[in-house]
């Protein structure tokens, strides 16, 4: 039986057995994209993990979060919101951890009622 087969140079070769023919056929890599976003998704989930395990030092204490939280839900899109989306998406998102405060975030942030916090011994503990 003779078959025809394509080579790597892409002429045509005739072979008239089972080895030759092994040895003329090429393997053809496929890739496998649900394989490929999986990776992807994982390294980006562990990188994140990775820099917000860094962020998270850097951050001030569990009471100031959450103070400044209470901020950004009491006082949304003001100067009093420490993460003002008005702003600009940069400022909301990272920018307000590179830049002091405006004044208005600490002076009304300071009148919000963070009793309850300061209650809890390590809330007290870790923001003395």
């Amino acid at each position: 039986m003779t078959d025809i087969h394509r080579t790597s140079n892409g002429t045509s070769s005739k072979s008239t057995s089972k080895a030759a023919k092994d040895e003329v056929s090429e393997y053809k890599m496929e890739i496998v994209w649900g394989n490929v976003l999986a990776h992807c998704v994982l390294h980006a989930i562990a990188l994140y993990g990775l820099t917000d395990a860094v962020a998270w030092k850097s951050n001030n204490s569990i009471f100031t979060w959450a103070r400044d939280h209470r901020a950004h839900h009491k006082f949304t899109d003001t100067n009093a919101d420490p993460h003002n989306a008005k702003r600009g998406f940069f400022f909301s998102h990272i920018g307000w951890l590179m830049v002091k405060k405006h004044p208005d975030v600490i002076k009304r942030g300071g009148g919000i009622d963070c009793s309850d916090l300061l209650n809890d011994p390590v809330v007290y503990y870790q923001h003395k």
